[in-house]
């Protein structure tokens, strides 16, 4: 978005296998805590992707119903189909999810 270049969303998402899409406007210092969060907990695959709202976004935002001043992540599976979805961009429900439902624990836990 930044290099206001196109890219085919499908694709990129596609290849990172699970994915924590993020459709709206975030702040950086947010957008920074939800990168640290995926870099430190789950490095083993769990891909971020970052959507703000734009024009050129309006499309994904008409399809998901969202006005143009909300935020909402989405949990992608490999195949393509949202496997969760919040419109409240909590970390705590995120991890849950990952750990409870699909048995992603610490990367590297201490003992």
């Amino acid at each position: 978005e930044k290099e206001k270049t196109w890219t085919d969303t499908h694709r990129a998402i596609r290849k990172n296998g699970l994915v924590l899409v993020i459709l709206g406007r975030l702040s950086q210092q947010s957008l920074h805590i939800l990168s640290q969060w995926v870099q430190q907990k789950y490095p083993q695959g769990l891909g971020l992707y970052y959507l703000p709202y734009s024009n050129r976004n309006r499309v994904i935002f008409k399809a998901f119903d969202m006005p143009e001043n909300t935020a909402q992540g989405i949990l992608v599976r490999p195949d393509m189909h949202i496997a969760y979805m919040s419109n409240s961009l909590s970390i705590a429900l995120f991890d849950n999810y990952l750990a409870e439902i699909l048995g992603w624990k610490l990367y590297r836990q201490f003992e």
